[in-house]
């Protein structure tokens, strides 16, 4: 195919190996991306990938990056499930990038959130990305809302119940719950909240 001209071979994407190829188109969008101004980077809107999609390769090539929060949000330190190191790789666990790069994990249940960012519009576009894929996802399978445990234990570690951070899940379509906070889905997907 690379003799055709069908596909071109190259280092394409950084840290996957040697022996790349891609079509053509890809290489030109590629090449667009890398060329576009600073400022335009960072304004992207989230794409949350399910972790299992073979499209998604964070941690799979690329490595997860460290985790961060903005300032004034805690300190990081991840407990419970992800305590081993990398998130994991289970059905229904998800990622949101934005230009790119992952910003935001989230486990199958909601109950873990980890955060790649020390930037808070970043984060926020990330959890308000992050809401409305479930709340889309949740209408999509047609059961009862109530049916779903979608409560947000801890963003890094941090409880769902420090201000800082419920504010934050606040203003993505959370709501209050004893346990962290709740993602409020409507019988159409649609969040109470807003």
């Amino acid at each position: 195919m690379e003799d055709t001209g069908a596909v071109l071979r190259g280092g394409f994407v950084e840290g996957l190996g040697p022996a790349q190829f891609a079509e053509r188109e890809t290489v030109d969008r590629l090449r667009f991306l890398s060329q576009e101004p600073a400022g335009a980077r960072g304004s992207g809107t989230g794409i949350v990938l399910d972790l299992k999609d073979p499209a998604c390769l964070v941690g799979r090539g690329p490595a997860w990056p460290e985790p961060a929060l903005p300032a004034g949000i805690g300190k990081v330190g991840i407990e419970g499930e992800e305590a081993g190191g990398a998130p994991q790789r289970r059905r229904g666990a998800s990622v949101v990038l934005i230009d790119g790069a992952p910003v935001l994990y989230a486990s199958d249940s909601l109950k873990v959130l980890i955060s790649y960012t020390s930037e808070r519009e970043v984060l926020t576009r990330a959890l308000g990305a992050l809401a409305t894929a479930r709340q889309g996802a949740l209408a999509r399978e047609g059961s009862p809302p109530g049916r779903h445990r979608t409560v947000v234990e801890s963003l890094n570690g941090v409880s769902a119940l420090d201000r800082a951070v419920s504010d934050l899940l606040r203003q993505a379509g959370f709501v209050s719950d004893p346990r962290g906070m709740r993602l409020a889905v409507g019988p159409y997907g649609a969040s109470f909240s807003r």
